[in-house]
């Protein structure tokens, strides 16, 4: 049995295993995310800042571009959508184009 107060400062005692470095395991991030080493978890994202008109979507190693906004009062969109407009003033609000919240 692993006794408490064996372990160093940067480990922690578990039960039935011994000590253990604190952090997370290197096989322990999302994906999306690289283990640094020590214990944390980093996100992948493009080595360089990105130019003008793109961004980094977290977990991609490549700048995207961002979408034009478009024209429509509400984009197409597949599956549930709840559509909101602060200007809408109607007490009927069900979250659909026509009456949003």
């Amino acid at each position: 049995m692993p006794r408490l107060d064996g372990c160093a400062a940067s480990e922690v005692a578990t039960l039935g295993v011994g000590c253990r470095a604190v952090g997370v395991p290197s096989d322990g991030c999302a994906p999306g995310f690289v283990h640094d080493g020590k214990g944390a978890c980093a996100p992948v994202l493009p080595e360089t800042t990105c130019a003008p008109g793109s961004f980094a979507r977290p977990g991609e190693a490549t700048c995207a571009p961002i979408d034009a906004c478009g024209s429509e009062r509400y984009p197409k969109v597949e599956g549930a959508a709840l559509h909101v407009d602060a200007a809408y003033a109607g007490g009927d609000s069900d979250g659909t184009a026509g009456f949003p919240p």
